[in-house]
């Protein structure tokens, strides 16, 4: 049976809270008054994507249109742990916030609102717009968040300052030693994960210190498995 509508292609970002930022290839039913993302499939010409999805974007379409997905801004009307929260609409919930807001203000002084934010997908309008409301407020506004900022100073501390690892430079067919220290790629990066496996069939060598006995320390030609909290030295 054939579809009475045509369908279009258009390329996307995953907009989950991750680096990663990974590409599909959408199929699309414009005609459609909802459900319109009929499928989306991993890129496998892009060179981090490598055609497969972390299971966060797996059945992204059933995802997008479940109809257990919160549609609607819910305030909690139980205490806490209760599991009870009422639907109001979006206006509601701005008024709920501004009146906190200026409350907070008022009460105390505008500093004391804390901004905690992270950059997620690195989309910078999600990252940055907030700030000029922030700022115009009077809040103080953290450094990248709360959790990510404790990793850049242990990096910082132990080899002088903090720098991420580019995915590409794994894959790149020069490189001969992969250190991987204090991260569980296999369930928490799996797309550096496989370009991590990809260089060790390629020739490189790897070596794994963590605590914990990760799925890459099987594979690894040296693993080193430090007490936790005597690896800083």
């Amino acid at each position: 049976m054939s579809n009475n509508f045509e369908t279009k292609k258009r390329y996307g970002t995953c907009s989950k809270d991750c680096y990663g930022s990974c590409v599909f290839i959408g199929e699309w039913n414009d005609q459609a008054p909802e459900k319109k993302l009929l499928a989306a499939k991993p890129l496998k010409e892009h060179p981090f994507t490598n055609g497969f999805f972390c299971p966060k974007l797996n059945n992204r379409e059933k995802l997008l249109y479940h109809p257990e997905r919160i549609k609607t801004a819910l305030i909690r009307s139980g205490s806490k742990g209760s599991n009870s929260f009422t639907s109001v609409s979006l206006e509601e919930a701005l008024n709920l916030i501004s009146t906190q807001l200026t409350t907070v203000k008022e009460k105390y002084k505008s500093s004391s609102i804390v901004v905690a934010y992270y950059t997620g997908n690195t989309g910078l309008i999600s990252m940055y717009s907030p700030f000029r409301f922030f700022h115009k407020l009077g809040a103080t506004i953290t450094s990248e968040g709360t959790c990510n900022e404790a990793g850049c100073f242990a990096l910082g501390r132990m080899f002088g300052n903090y720098s991420t690892t580019n995915p590409f430079q794994i894959a790149n067919p020069n490189n001969r030693l992969i250190v991987v220290w204090g991260s569980n790629l296999a369930d928490r990066n799996n797309h550096a994960h496989f370009l991590v496996k990809k260089a060790i069939k390629n020739g490189s060598k790897l070596i794994v210190v963590n605590p914990v006995r990760t799925k890459l320390a099987e594979s690894a030609d040296l693993f080193l498995q430090p007490y936790p909290g005597t690896d800083f030295l």
